[in-house]
C-alpha cells in the first residue's frame, strides 16, 4: 500500500513501461476509483481488489466496464508475461489508462502479432549468426500512436532474413563445374557478408539488395560458365588448327624436289651429270668450217702472222 499510495501521490501511470515523462492526468482525464483498482493490481499486485471493488464500490451500470477492464487487465498480464523483458509502449498503456478497452484490445493484438514476429526473427537471426541491434525492442517500447509501425517493421525484418538466408544457402550449395567456372572472378560470399552488415545497421533494404545480387550472381553462373567454356573450347580449336598447319609448312619445307618438280629438263639433268658432259658450256662451241677457198687461206695467213 505504501507504494500504491506513492505511486497516486505524483499521479503515476499504473501501466508501467519505458520511462517517459506522462502521468495519469496526461493520459486519462479522472482520478476515481478506476485509477486507484489500476493502481492496487499494477503496482501493488493485488489479486482480491476487482471483487471487492465489484462488491464495495461499482455500481450496476459500472459493472460491464468493469467486465471489460478485467478480460483487457489478463490479456495486458499475459503480454508483459511474453515479452520477457520489454515493455509496453505508450500507444498500449494510453488507452490502458484511460479505460478505453476497444482501442486497447486493438493494439494489445497488434502488439502480440509483433511478439509473434520477435520469435520468428529470433529464430531465423540465431541460425544466421545475425542480430538487429536492438532496433525491434526500441521499435516495440517507445510506439507512441500506434503499434502498426512495429508490425511492419517486423515483417520487414523477416523478408530481409528471408532474402538473406535463401542467399546463405545459395552461397553454400555444391557447385557445377559450370557453375564454378561462371563465378570465377567474383565472390557472390562477399555480397552475402555485406547483407548480414546492412541489416545489423538497420538498412533492411540494402540487406535484400546485397541478399539478391548475391543469387543473381549465382543463377548467372552457370549460363556464364557456358559460354566462358564455349569461347575456352573455341579458342583451343584455333590453337590445335594453327598447331597442325604449323606440322604441315614445317613437313613440306623438308621435303627433297622431285624430278618432275625441278625446272631443268630431264635430257639436261642427264646431260650435265654425264662425265662426258664439258666444264662450261663455252667448251661445245666449235668453229665454224670455211665455206670458201679465200676464206681459209686468209684465215691461215693470219695465223702466221
Amino acid at each position: 500500500m505504501r507504494e500504491v499510495l506513492a505511486a497516486a501521490d505524483v499521479e503515476s501511470v499504473a501501466f508501467a513501461g519505458a520511462q517517459r515523462r506522462e502521468s495519469q492526468m496526461i493520459l486519462a482525464s479522472f482520478r476515481d476509483w478506476r485509477y486507484l483498482l489500476d493502481l492496487l493490481q499494477q503496482v501493488g499486485g493485488s489479486t482480491e481488489a476487482s471483487e471487492l471493488f465489484e462488491t464495495w464500490v461499482v455500481s450496476d451500470v459500472e459493472r460491464p466496464v468493469l467486465a471489460d477492464h478485467e478480460a483487457a487487465v489478463r490479456r495486458y498480464a499475459q503480454l508483459v508475461e511474453d515479452a520477457d523483458g520489454w515493455l509496453p509502449a505508450h500507444a498500449l498503456r494510453a488507452p490502458m489508462a484511460r479505460w478505453a478497452f476497444d482501442f486497447a484490445d486493438r493494439e494489445l493484438e497488434l502488439a502480440e502479432t509483433a511478439l509473434d514476429r520477435r520469435a520468428s526473427i529470433e529464430s531465423l537471426e540465431d541460425r544466421l549468426g545475425l542480430d538487429d541491434g536492438g532496433a525491434l525492442q526500441t521499435a516495440f517500447e517507445t510506439a507512441v500512436v500506434s503499434y502498426d509501425g512495429v508490425v511492419s517493421l517486423a515483417d520487414a525484418m523477416i523478408e530481409a532474413l528471408n532474402d538473406v538466408q535463401a542467399a546463405h544457402e545459395a552461397v553454400a550449395a555444391e557447385r557445377s563445374p559450370l557453375v564454378a567456372l561462371g563465378l570465377v572472378g567474383v565472390d557472390p560470399a562477399l555480397d552475402l557478408a555485406e547483407a548480414g552488415a546492412a541489416y545489423r545497421s538497420g538498412d533492411l533494404h540494402g540487406a535484400r539488395t546485397q541478399a539478391a545480387e548475391a543469387v543473381a550472381l549465382i543463377d548467372a553462373a552457370d549460363a556464364v560458365g557456358k559460354q566462358r567454356a564455349a569461347v575456352a573450347g573455341g579458342a583451343a580449336f584455333l590453337v590445335i588448327l594453327v598447331g597442325l598447319g604449323a606440322v604441315v609448312v614445317q613437313r613440306r619445307r623438308r621435303r627433297p624436289l622431285s624430278a618432275s618438280a625441278s625446272p631443268v629438263g630431264a635430257d639436261h639433268q642427264a646431260w650435265v651429270g654425264s662425265p662426258e658432259a664439258p666444264a662450261t658450256l663455252a667448251a661445245r662451241t666449235e668453229p665454224a668450217a670455211p665455206d670458201e677457198p679465200g676464206q681459209a687461206g686468209a684465215t691461215e695467213g693470219q695465223e702466221d702472222t
